[in-house]
């Protein structure tokens, strides 16, 4: 309810309103692109402040003629404009507005014309201030309001304009509504009012400060198992509760369900929204996914077992970031009815205990028989598996320390100082010597214990004699004696346990289980630390990372390339993937593809339906072209700000060749590179390498080839043709497609290396070993283009400074 939607498919416009914000030390600028502009802690506000003394609605940013003018959304504590506390005020160019610890100066702009979502105003309701627009529902429009006789906040649904005319939809509204005014519970939404204006129904309800689980997911996440099975439990407690009182959730989702600051659970609201789930509008299908396959044809005909499955459905999508079926549209879900979720991606959450995935099973079963019968029953089932979600906590919670504390030094890490090998073989050598010297000790001592005749005049306890078997007793205690193992069986030991731990961490990467195969590399240094074989472990385990990072760069390349490429069917397929590969590694990256996705799925829709749309005669004046008189130049392609990011991101994936062009484009229209001018620089030579390889790959269609992978697999076949970003091998009869972002950097040297020596194949060549891993080669490139740099102040910048690193690095001396 409160933040829980937004309008997050908007179409972009010319940024129109700035902000620069001063919070936690550090400064920001945001460009804002539509009105009202909304200020607070809430996943969708347009000016995101991230202090907790915000609210998450707190203001909202409104214009009014020609003039911006700023109200305070009851928040609180409070908007401040000149250490005053301000509840609308008309905001001029350098205003500072103080949130919180935040401080937002005002740098202006020019009014836009509102958004289209925005047009219609806020409702008058007698009795209530409507402050803001919280977003649509199946049902209704939600707004945050002030309820003037107790001056509280509220959330107030008032029914869709679409619905207004549909008699069983205004009966439903109201049922729905009257029903959740009688329940009471601390975790369901309280009802407050029901009414009528102007003919159209509402309905008020307890306004809701936090995010839902379904916005907590998107900008965090999946879940860590114990706050899941928490966040489940209150779920079930509540759901347990309503069945007692002969009612069902039935429409129980991740935006139905909000989390508070304060750790609180609350389910916004009861009953399916539709006397009918085929009625469900396309855009709200995903709530479907949710859905027991019974309860699809009647949603509250399933009854508790119903909601049960939606309590699974609800536990999958936290702990592993995504809905049990993929619904796309209304008829998606009745055609996907059968469809039983795979365990599989259960279990590739090595945090996961078996029991639990067992139990999200049961709740997910496809046979309601099979389910516990009642909130209640699922709850106890979830309460006996308490300890095991516990003990799993620990152990993760351990691994975790040792992952860190091993991988503290980041990349460097992967390239040991000789100090750094030096240090280790002195602390090995002593813990030797240590281990050595005790058991010469223990040793000797029990052979001078053995030697010495008993006296009964110094033993204060008699020794108990006990029966070894053949009736005679000994002096020892227990005829037992414990012996701590030498050094050397301890190597015997770890060497043992080593083959089958290094088989075990290889099929897990090879598998892409990159968490679990950590986890055993750092069990073994662990439980072996000491001996020679805790360093292969370690080593072993900045392995893992270092190709998971490798093969996140590969799949996050690959979704930007069909992206790119508009392929986007191929490119949702592959989002899964990714998401599961980025989790934790490239989480802002993975964000902006996603987006990126979303934006070019849009707009390949509006397209389509421009397509179809039969043309009619143009009406109205014809826009101007050109610039108006006093507008300022704004600069072109990617912004300056983004460049360093961007560039990086580009020299270290040579397949996004539209990212490249761009760049070098941007650069060329701004007037240059500036500080970043020897970066650019590798990134120009860099792009003609790899024209250089895509005419040598030209030239081989038609022909057998083996091309070796980053994953050290080779891909054999025949060469067809090369497409935007990939190759096309045919293969047993199929053809594949490779992308250029998949292929080994050592590969694409070599066959740089057979062309004639240009300072361009020199620097491209160089970092193409580099990002293969071999200074020794990338040294002996970078001393070409030193000898044949001339007169390029750039390119003889850019290889004396990756010489000197490699230097430091000890590359090469």
């Amino acid at each position: 309810m409160a933040g829980g939607r937004g309008c997050r498919g908007r179409r972009r416009r010319p940024a129109v309103i700035d902000f620069i914000i001063e919070e936690n030390g550090e400064t920001r600028r945001v460009e804002v692109r539509t009105v009202p502009v909304h200020i607070g802690r809430a996943e969708e506000a347009e000016v995101p402040i991230v202090n907790d003394r915000a609210s998450r609605h707190h203001a909202r940013l409104e214009v009014v003629g020609d003039e911006f003018v700023l109200i305070d959304l009851d928040s609180s504590n409070g908007t401040f404009l000149k250490g005053e506390r301000i509840k609308r005020v008309r905001l001029t160019r350098g205003d500072k507005i103080e949130i919180g610890s935040a401080t937002l100066t005002f740098a202006g702009g020019k009014p836009p014309p509102p958004a289209p979502e925005k047009v219609k105003s806020l409702v008058d309701l007698p009795g209530f201030t409507m402050l803001d627009d919280l977003g649509i529902g199946v049902l209704s429009r939600v707004y945050m309001a002030r309820q003037d006789a107790l001056s509280r906040k509220v959330a107030v649904k008032v029914l869709r304009d679409r619905w207004v005319g549909n008699v069983a939809v205004v009966d439903r509204f109201r049922t729905l509504a009257r029903r959740q005014a009688r329940l009471h519970h601390p975790s369901l939404a309280s009802g407050i009012d029901v009414g009528e204006e102007s003919g159209v129904p509402y309905f008020v309800v307890e306004y809701l400060e936090g995010d839902t689980v379904g916005a907590r997911v998107r900008t965090r996440m999946a879940f860590e198992t114990t706050e899941a099975m928490r966040i489940l439990g209150e779920v079930l407690e509540v759901m347990g509760w309503v069945h007692e009182q002969d009612r069902t959730l039935s429409n129980l989702h991740p935006e139905s369900v909000v989390l508070g600051d304060g750790g609180e659970v609350w389910v916004a609201s009861i009953g399916f929204p539709l006397p009918s789930a085929r009625t469900l509008p396309d855009e709200h299908a995903g709530e479907l996914a949710f859905v027991a396959p019974e309860a699809l044809p009647e949603p509250e005909a399933a009854g508790p077992r119903g909601d049960v499955f939606q309590a699974g459905a609800l536990a999958w999508f936290m702990v592993t970031g995504r809905p049990p079926r993929v619904v796309g549209a209304t008829d998606d879900a009745f055609e996907k009815v059968s469809e039983i979720p795979d365990i599989s991606e259960l279990e590739s959450r090595s945090s996961l205990p078996s029991s639990v995935r067992g139990f999200i099973m049961r709740l997910l079963a496809a046979d309601p028989a099979q389910r516990p019968e009642n909130g209640t029953a699922a709850l106890r089932e979830l309460e006996a598996l308490k300890d095991d979600v516990v003990a799993a906590r620990s152990r993760m919670a351990s691994s975790a320390k040792v992952v860190e504390e091993r991988s503290a030094d980041g990349p460097k890490s992967f390239r040991r100082s000789k100090k750094f090998i030096m240090v280790n073989r002195v602390i090995t050598v002593t813990i030797a010597v240590v281990l050595n010297l005790a058991f010469f000790l223990w040793y000797t001592g029990r052979e001078k214990n053995d030697n010495e005749p008993e006296r009964d005049d110094v033993a204060e306890v008699p020794a108990p004699s006990i029966d070894n078997g053949n009736g005679s007793g000994d002096g020892e205690g227990n005829g037992v004696h414990t012996k701590t193992p030498t050094l050397q069986e301890t190597e015997r030991l770890a060497a043992a346990a080593w083959e089958s731990t290094e088989e075990s961490v290889k099929a897990l990467t090879e598998a892409e289980n990159y968490a679990e195969a950590a986890q055993v590399a750092a069990t073994f240094s662990t439980r072996w630390a000491g001996t020679t074989w805790a360093q292969n472990a370690v080593d072993l385990l900045q392995a893992v990372q270092r190709r998971r990072e490798e093969a996140c760069t590969e799949a996050l390349d690959e979704l930007e390339a069909k992206i790119e490429s508009s392929k986007l069917s191929q490119a949702r397929g592959l989002l899964s993937r990714a998401r599961a590969l980025a989790s934790g590694v490239k989480d802002k990256r993975l964000r902006d593809l996603e987006e990126k996705l979303r934006d070019a799925e849009i707009a390949h829709r509006k397209a389509e339906a421009a397509r179809n749309r039969r043309p009619g005669p143009e009406r109205g004046p014809k826009p101007r072209t050109g610039p108006e008189r006093g507008t300022p130049t704004r600069p072109k392609g990617i912004p300056r700000s983004q460049w360093p990011k961007l560039v990086k991101r580009a020299l270290a994936s040579p397949g996004s060749a539209d990212l490249r062009t761009k760049l070098l484009k941007s650069a060329a229209d701004n007037g240059g590179a500036g500080k970043l001018a020897t970066q650019f620089r590798w990134l120009a030579a860099l792009d003609c390498g790899m024209k250089d390889l895509a005419a040598a790959w030209t030239a081989l269609a038609g022909k057998e080839v083996k091309i070796p992978l980053r994953d050290g697999k080779e891909q054999v076949g025949t060469l067809k043709e090369l497409q935007a970003g990939s190759l096309v091998v045919a293969h047993e009869g199929a053809d594949v497609e490779v992308p250029i972002s998949r292929v080994a950097p050592a590969e694409m040297a070599r066959m740089l290396s057979g062309l004639p020596p240009t300072l361009d194949r020199y620097l491209a060549r160089a970092l193409l070993d580099l990002l293969a891993r071999e200074p020794e080669d990338a040294w002996f490139d970078l001393q070409g283009a030193r000898i044949i740099c001339g007169d390029d102040a750039d390119a003889r910048k850019l290889v004396e400074a990756q010489l000197a690193e490699l230097r430091k690095t000890g590359g090469r001396r």
